[in-house]
């Protein structure tokens, strides 16, 4: 017997009307429990066949959040990634320290070992704080006009991301669909040149392109440069984390924008559901009325 046999499709959480809520499909279980529902459209996308189910993935060694299943097979046919996006704010397409490339990573290898060796002396965490933030914009600045460095970049991300991506839009209750061919940005355009518009003394850097013809185009992703765990690791002032190593994000900006230049999208609405205090009382009348029905019953001659 088949997964989705044993375990059918639920069609609705709490029920008072006839309709179905969701608590603002504000986690990544919510909403995988939404996608496997028949009346998803963007489920209804991922799972065109009966024996295919959204099972939630996770880990820090992937980008998926979840992932389609042929429940007969048990293979894999399909990874998500899940973003949110409140009302306002960004979020990353890249969050590793695996990722800094080889020209970047020695260099910065061996600044954080000098940053280290020279708290010994000084200890004062704040002058290493400023001398992280002056080793990142150095090496912003060293990559500002590297186009192979910036494409090859955007490239390696594009290659190894997951099949779909589905931002959860919670200020308009509404889930986007789309697939990684829409990431244009990502992926780079052939004939432009890539660069850094970076000024003062930042830790990131709005990546650019410009066209054959001159045109300079905002690409709405940035580049930044931080250590995974903070200074204070770094120098060895943490309790907590024992190192901190430099980590390179590409962060997504202007997101409305961003969804609105999705030319192939489906965009589907959530329903929420109404706060504790409101179920509670909803609750408290049905069953109010319900007492009061077995009590006409029982008064009844």
């Amino acid at each position: 017997m088949t997964e989705t046999q044993t375990k059918p499709r639920r069609k609705g959480g709490f029920k008072h009307d006839g309709s179905t809520h969701y608590s603002g499909i504000n986690n990544e279980h919510s909403i995988i429990e939404k996608l496997n529902m028949e009346s998803s459209q963007i489920g209804a996308k991922l799972r065109p066949t009966p024996d295919l189910i959204v099972k939630h993935k996770g880990g820090t060694q992937t980008k998926a959040d979840a992932v389609v299943v042929n429940t007969t097979s048990n293979a894999v046919v399909k990874t998500i990634s899940i973003k949110n996006h409140k009302k306002s704010g960004t979020f990353d397409w890249l969050n590793s320290t695996s990722y800094i490339p080889e020209e970047m990573k020695n260099i910065l290898k061996e600044e954080t070992k000098t940053i280290k060796e020279a708290f010994k002396t000084h200890q004062n965490v704040e002058e290493s704080r400023n001398a992280v933030d002056a080793m990142f914009c150095g090496a912003l600045d060293n990559m500002k006009d590297n186009d192979g460095f910036i494409r090859g970049l955007l490239n390696s991300i594009f290659e190894k991301y997951t099949d779909v991506i589905i931002i959860n839009c919670e200020k308009d209750n509404k889930l986007v669909y789309f697939e990684k061919d829409q990431l244009k940005e990502l992926k780079c355009f052939d004939d432009d040149k890539y660069y850094l518009k970076h000024s003062g003394k930042t830790c990131s850097a709005q990546i650019m392109r410009r066209t054959p013809d001159g045109e300079e185009i905002n690409t709405y992703l940035r580049i930044r440069l931080v250590l995974n765990n903070g200074v204070n690791a770094l120098v060895g002032q943490s309790g907590k984390n024992k190192t901190s190593v430099p980590c390179i994000k590409i962060q997504q900006d202007n997101v409305d924008n961003f969804i609105t230049l999705i030319n192939e999208k489906i965009e589907e609405k959530t329903e929420t559901i109404p706060d504790a205090l409101q179920i509670l009382s909803e609750v408290a009348t049905e069953e109010a009325n319900a007492i009061q029905i077995l009590s006409n019953r029982f008064d009844s001659p």
